[in-house]
């Protein structure tokens, strides 16, 4: 048994087109993180220049206004409108002091007064919202951003961290959130206020696996190592059992599979070490709590009930890696089932691709175990939020995705053996 995995291990890594899709697909990870690091190095030196100085000419036009009004109201006589904008004056003549001596530059990192102004605003904003708050094109925005942003912001400061890069990077960086719920022109707004880009590793993952990379890219090895039980007419002069034949064929195709998806895991992580780091596992992820059931027949997401909290970085890899491995099994079987009926491997991923997609859109349930691929939004809670079914849990996907793999792993032995008796 162990003989035959170890040959047909072999007989895969001497394919020369497996070997040259492997290198092609860790050059394609080298090039993504590349292109973020890239993108979020040119968006920071436009903002220390360009952005900054926006900032300070508009800062200093209104202070110029204000300056014109309280001349205008001495010469009304009007003492009460005077004081008032003499105040407004120094108030904001002590932030453009406060921000300019605090400013971030190209050697420096972010200041410590910086994210105490910022908590501070959002401070103001989260308690008076009729003065402080927030408007997108007019539509304006929730209590529980104020809150998430905040709270982030804290626990970037307890653990002297440096915040992934966004637009707003140096005034308020946002948190996006299910709690928006913006419509136009305002939606294109907020997201890309929001859209965040890492230089540093470890964040780099934590930006792309929302993206659903870790599926595709376990559809790709699906494609290039799950087709090895549609060929059977090697096999029968082996003196093996067709038990033995397809344990050793299964067995070296999932672990090939699951050797690639590491792989390209790894592979951003190695690139960062010539750029940007590996970065800090304590940054914050957050979780959102859920609605409270109020009642047995109503449930929905409230801004002012929820809770949500936050983890740490590591401990969400530590969840990508489990539901990882689970989901790799899972689809390894999926797929390994489906070309044993379609035979051709291009139309079977095709096929297989098309039922996730679809049953995402449309048939998403707490006990589909393709409902939980978005590993991102089963770590964070956005699905159990969303659906108010606090069973879209981790610990759920992968026992519903080991009861799947077990069906479909005894559905194509069968059929192994079924076409093994034609030979």
């Amino acid at each position: 048994m162990l003989a035959s995995l170890i040959f047909e291990c072999k007989k895969l890594l001497k394919k020369r087109p497996i070997v040259a899709a492997i290198c092609l697909c860790m050059l394609s990870a080298v090039w993504l993180y590349s292109s973020s690091y890239s993108r979020a190095t040119h968006d920071q030196d436009i903002l220390l220049t360009q952005g900054i100085e926006n900032y300070e000419l508009q800062n200093e036009s209104y202070i110029q206004e204000l300056k014109l009004e309280r001349m205008k109201a001495e010469e009304a006589g009007d003492t009460q409108q005077t004081d008032q904008l003499t105040e407004e004056i120094e108030m904001h003549e002590e932030w453009a002091a406060d921000y300019n001596e605090h400013l971030p530059n190209e050697e420096s990192s972010i200041s410590e007064p910086l994210y105490q102004g910022q908590i501070v605003y959002l401070h103001d904003l989260l308690h008076d919202p009729q003065n402080y708050g927030m408007y997108i094109v007019d539509q304006e925005m929730s209590n529980f951003t104020y809150l998430v942003t905040m709270e982030e912001i804290k626990h970037l400061q307890k653990y002297k961290l440096e915040p992934l890069f966004q637009p707003t990077y140096y005034y308020t960086p946002y948190l996006d959130n299910i709690y928006e719920d913006f419509t136009g022109d305002a939606a294109a707004e907020w997201a890309s206020m929001t859209k965040r880009y890492s230089q540093m590793g470890f964040s780099y993952l934590y930006q792309i696996i929302p993206l659903f990379y870790i599926p595709a890219v376990i559809i790709i090895g699906c494609f290039l190592f799950g087709n090895m039980i549609r060929r059977y007419h090697f096999n029968a002069s082996l003196p093996l059992s067709w038990t033995k034949r397809f344990a050793a064929k299964y067995c070296a195709s999932l672990l090939s599979l699951i050797g690639f998806t590491f792989l390209l895991l790894l592979v951003p992580l190695v690139a960062s070490l010539f750029s940007g780091g590996l970065g800090s596992l304590e940054y914050p992820v957050l979780v959102y709590d859920g609605p409270i059931i109020k009642n047995v027949n109503h449930t929905s997401l409230d801004l002012y009930d929820d809770s949500f909290h936050f983890i740490l970085l590591g401990e969400y890899l530590i969840n990508v890696v489990w539901m990882t491995l689970g989901l790799t099994i899972f689809l390894h079987s999926f797929y390994m089932f489906i070309v044993s009926i379609v035979r051709k491997p291009f139309i079977a991923m095709i096929v297989m691709s098309s039922l996730i997609i679809t049953s995402l859109a449309l048939f998403t349930h707490p006990y589909n175990p393709i409902s939980y691929i978005d590993i991102h939004r089963v770590i964070n809670g956005e699905i159990a939020a969303i659906q108010s079914e606090p069973v879209y849990t981790v610990g759920t996907a992968i026992l519903l995705w080991g009861c799947a793999s077990a069906v479909f792993l005894l559905l194509s032995s069968i059929r192994f053996r079924l076409d093994g008796k034609r030979l």
